[in-house]
């Protein structure tokens, strides 16, 4: 029988984890659908279980993982109505998200907070997604169809003797559902006087055992508006983004995964840049098209 002391831990982590939803690492269901489990039907083993992968880079149990590790869940996401990773960050205690014009956020953990921000390090389904320009991430360029994300994993902490760049101040790990779990078509738009977005994928087989999906997402933000009601200038901004993802089942029980998307946006910018004589600064608008490719393969 298990201690006082060993009860007390287990219901305290069963408390922390039902607070914020952690979801249990699913197997593709029989008939290709969602796979989805109840939090509250769960035994205290099966949340202290809990698998994530985001501290030490291998699956392992969250009430193991030695960092301050939270857990969205998907079905959380998209019953909150969130469209956008930075917007649910929102919900991750000791996180810091700011958004201080139309297309511009500030995200952050542990107090460090600046415009610039590049210790922060921001993966999706494993691709590093920060910008050589500066290291950072450019959140406005992360379009993801929020009904296909499995969980989000976040470490509020240090993180780079394992992850490298940029995890000084914390890790987000956007994990998106399996192939299998997505097959066949499914579309849902969102429309407003202020945001409209388009979201499509369909799933397929290659094999008995083989899938794939491919998705388009698209998105077209109007400007914030100021004290008198009035559209700020040049805050407009609007993306694209088309991509596919394959998975086989290889001989010997080894697995092949293939992902791509590729991307084009344009963004309403206004920045200042310093002049060698009077007036000393000039200040810019720029709508400059930005587009971006990313590939991975793993085995």
């Amino acid at each position: 029988m298990s201690s006082p002391a060993q009860r007390s831990i287990a219901i305290s982590v069963a408390l922390a984890l039902c607070a914020s939803n952690a979801p249990a690492r699913q197997e593709p269901s029989p008939e290709g659908g969602d796979a989805s489990v109840d939090m509250t039907d769960m035994s205290l083993e099966q949340l202290m279980n809990v698998e994530v992968s985001v501290v030490s880079r291998t699956e392992q149990k969250l009430f193991d993982a030695p960092a301050a590790v939270y857990v969205l869940n998907g079905d959380e996401l998209r019953r909150q109505g969130f469209t956008s990773i930075q917007e649910a960050l929102r919900m991750v205690p000791g996180f810091y998200v700011a958004r201080y014009t139309s297309n511009m956020w500030d995200v952050t953990a542990r107090g460090f907070s600046r415009g610039f921000a590049n210790q922060l390090l921001v993966m999706i389904d494993g691709i590093n997604v920060y910008t050589p320009l500066w290291a950072g991430v450019w959140w406005q360029l992360q379009e993801i169809d929020m009904a296909d994300v499995e969980r989000i994993e976040i470490v509020r902490g240090p993180g780079a003797s394992l992850w490298g760049q940029n995890a000084v101040n914390g890790i987000v790990n956007v994990v998106t559902k399996h192939v299998s779990e997505t097959q066949g078509w499914r579309a849902d738009t969102t429309i407003g006087d202020e945001e409209r977005r388009f979201a499509t994928r369909y799933g397929g087989k290659l094999g008995d055992d083989d899938f794939f999906r491919t998705y388009v997402v698209a998105s077209d933000h109007d400007p914030l508006v100021d004290s008198n009601g009035d559209p700020a200038d040049f805050e407009d901004w609007q993306i694209g983004k088309a991509g596919f993802e394959c998975d086989w089942n290889l001989t010997g029980g080894d697995k092949l995964r293939l992902l791509g998307n590729a991307y084009s946006a344009r963004i309403g910018e206004e920045y200042f840049i310093a002049l060698p004589g009077a007036p000393y600064i000039d200040f810019v608008q720029d709508h400059t098209q930005k587009t971006g490719v990313n590939l991975l393969a793993s085995c």
